[in-house]
């Protein structure tokens, strides 16, 4: 994510990161799949998109020259469904991988449909079942470990609502914002949310500017599911509002691999 080392320990000790680490929580992996899948190193506090986000015009072109082995599709489409192989609403990254890189996630499918087989004879199908019931008690507004998703804030209707816009919307999401843009569907569509689950409200927080995204970051860290909700729309509307004002950006996202105006035609476009 480009975070210098100077400033590294600072943004573990932010509290989605901190409950993690301390509580030994699986998300902080699948976080890491998910910056991976995202992302590669860059400039300090500069997000620098792989390929399969389309930066560019300049960088599209050269992502579609460049050779993709099956090797690097598998790794793409493992990293994908890595995100989401705990929890199955983080398989959205999955889904959103399936226009502009389908082969990558058929092959992410697969892998993960293999891997539950070779297990099969170690966990036997209860535990699936098992799963599918804890979904659905993850839906309940009123099952107190369901945290803050939601449907706790707005009601199940407009979570459902919400959730079906935030799937719909992988399938149009491009441009050097993607992975920001599907960290917030994640959290939109998230059945249930603690405070490590935030964690993929942080590229956002990386694009807008650092006040701005300092005082959400804090919001976030109250643990008062109100302002998480709050900060989620907050953070959504100002990445949205970006590319009409830049300023809401800080300095290295505001001119990085390619103008505004081309992410503001491609970000929601069809063509590949």
């Amino acid at each position: 994510l480009s975070v210098p080392w100077p400033a590294v320990p600072l943004v573990l000790l932010w509290s989605p990161f901190l409950e993690g680490l301390t509580s030994g929580n699986v998300q902080v992996i699948q976080m890491a799949a998910f910056a991976a899948m995202f992302y590669v190193p860059g400039a300090n506090w500069r997000l620098t998109p792989r390929s399969a986000g389309r930066t560019s015009a300049r960088d599209a072109t050269a992502a579609s020259e460049a050779p993709r082995t099956l090797r690097r599709e598998g790794l793409d489409g493992i990293l994908a469904a890595g995100v989401g192989i705990f929890k199955y609403t983080q398989l959205l990254t999955l889904v959103w991988l399936l226009r502009p890189r389908p082969r990558a996630a058929i092959l992410g499918g697969l892998a993960l449909a293999a891997i539950v087989v070779v297990l099969l004879p170690f966990t036997g199908i209860g535990v699936y079942w098992d799963w599918l019931a804890q979904l659905g008690r993850g839906a309940d507004p009123n099952w107190a470990l369901a945290g803050a998703p939601l449907t706790s804030i707005a009601g199940r209707p407009v979570a459902m609502v919400a959730a079906g816009i935030a799937v719909l919307g992988m399938f149009f999401v491009r441009g050097r914002d993607a992975g920001a843009w599907v960290g917030i569907a994640l959290l939109v569509a998230a059945p249930s949310i603690h405070g490590y689950g935030m964690l993929f409200l942080l590229p956002t927080l990386l694009i807008l500017r650092r006040d701005l995204a300092i005082v959400l970051a804090i919001a976030v860290a109250t643990y008062n599911p109100d302002l998480w909700w709050i900060a989620i729309t907050v953070a959504g509307g100002a990445l949205a509002a970006s590319y009409r004002f830049p300023r809401l950006r800080n300095a290295a996202n505001r001119d990085a691999a390619g103008d505004l105006r081309q992410t503001q035609e491609g970000v929601f476009a069809g063509s590949r």
